[in-house]
């Protein structure tokens, strides 16, 4: 069968890496449970004349030959949108650099044939450029678009609500001086939708997060995406949005991007509770693959609800890019998961926890800073070396709340069976934080 179990475990390597320059694409799965790409495939990164849309299924573990969606002699297809409508329907969408129209195309066999069903022309704007993974909002079928005229951009969609039959402008997203681009958009039931955007060219170590409660009508800017280590000033791109569970059922998004100024792609979570109530408490970036030069675009799903499976487009050279496939097993992530919060000795501290029972395992982990790049498990003990004398956090479980009294040290060698560099030092405020699984 064509499913993902024709992926070995953990695989990070090569998938459609020929001499070509493949970028900007989706990764999304059929009703059947075959993986498929539809992506770009040119000479050359920007400037060439002989982009065109094509699309490969994954075939008893071999990527098929790519097949033409679409393309124009003498002209350019840049980003592609699209995904898999409910009814089985592939739908591919694609600006023309040179005339700034956006085509769209549909699928009913799996991708063997393609009609082209709307295009969307530039009118008065600067540009319209179609970009991300599609998806159903109610009756409605979604591409994500990005757009500018003058110095107002806009984060909007196209819609279809008659099965990808007919098209037409939809929600904005977004309208301002601020040149947001490449959104990721991921509804996550009872009409919440979270959307990750680009900001600009990508300087500035940010991306914007947005949410609507109302399935698109309004939107709310939540402000830039705030972890607990940052990326400093480098160049973000392409963000990708998914939603995953714990192993005990606790919704989680995952967002994972690249990293142009460290050439890697990375992921972060986020409690879905958290990201609903703000951009504050995605955890630390873990690394995913090197992303060279001016890779990035990552596209992926979600398989058994905590399994990922996606995709890098990877570039070595302006004229060379391929893609490559990775798996990301999420099956660690909490069920509860505090920010970094300030502390004391010889103090009591309570957290609700709102997992209506007993977690089965709490980890209390110690820093000097709220935004840390490394940190310290701690462990409760008791200890008296004849000149310092104090005990770990004492954890008291329950089902509504976690409880920790910090003793006599937040933090110190033997307190809490630790590292430090030094044997004599005894900190007696900190960070912590508390992760439980239940």
């Amino acid at each position: 069968m064509n499913t993902y179990f024709d992926i070995p475990h953990r695989l990070v390597g090569k998938a459609l890496y020929e001499s070509y320059y493949d970028h900007f694409g989706q990764m999304d799965i059929l009703s059947d449970g075959s993986l498929y790409l539809i992506y770009r495939r040119a000479t050359e990164h920007v400037g060439g004349s002989d982009g065109r849309v094509v699309f490969s299924k994954l075939e008893g573990g071999i990527w098929s030959a790519p097949t033409i969606v679409a393309q124009a002699g003498g002209q350019d297809f840049r980003d592609v949108a699209g995904g898999t409508m409910p009814s089985g329907r592939i739908v591919a969408a694609s600006t023309v650099y040179e005339t700034g129209e956006v085509k769209v195309y549909v699928s009913d066999d799996s991708g063997v044939t393609w009609i082209h069903k709307f295009t969307l022309a530039r009118g008065g704007a600067d540009y319209n450029f179609a970009h991300g993974k599609s998806f159903q909002v109610g009756a409605r079928y979604v591409i994500p678009l990005y757009a500018a005229t003058g110095v107002n951009y806009e984060l909007k969609w196209l819609e279809s609500s008659d099965g990808g039959e007919t098209w037409g402008e939809g929600s904005t997203i977004y309208s301002g001086n601020t040149p947001y681009n490449e959104t990721s958009y991921l509804p996550v039931g009872d009409g919440v939708i979270l959307a990750v955007a680009r900001v600009g060219s990508g300087a500035g170590g940010a991306l914007r997060q947005f949410i609507s409660l109302d399935d698109g009508g309004t939107w709310t800017d939540q402000g830039n995406v705030t972890a607990q280590n940052g990326d400093s000033t480098d160049i973000l791109v392409a963000p990708s949005l998914s939603y995953v569970y714990s192993e005990g059922g606790t919704p989680h998004v995952v967002l994972l991007y690249t990293n142009r100024t460290t050439h890697f792609c990375y992921y972060r979570t986020i409690l879905l509770a958290k990201a609903v109530a703000g951009s504050s408490g995605w955890t630390e970036r873990v690394p995913v693959y090197s992303a060279p030069a001016a890779s990035g675009y990552t596209s992926q799903v979600v398989l058994g609800g905590r399994r990922i499976l996606g995709n890098l487009f990877r570039e070595t050279s302006s004229t060379t890019s391929g893609a490559y496939q990775f798996e990301v097993y999420l099956g660690g992530v909490p069920d509860f998961e505090s920010d970094w919060f300030s502390v004391s000795s010889n103090s009591l501290y309570t957290l609700s926890h709102g997992l209506q029972r007993s977690p089965r395992r709490v980890v209390v982990e110690f820093a000097r800073s709220s935004s840390p790049s490394t940190w310290n498990i701690v462990m409760p003990s008791y200890f008296n070396d004849g000149g310092h004398k104090g005990s770990g956090a004492q954890v008291e479980v329950g089902s509504l709340n976690i409880r920790l009294g910090t003793g006599a040290a937040v933090w110190g060698t033997g307190y809490f069976g630790g590292i430090d560099n030094s044997a004599t030092t005894r900190f007696a405020t900190g960070y912590y934080r508390v992760r439980a699984w239940i």
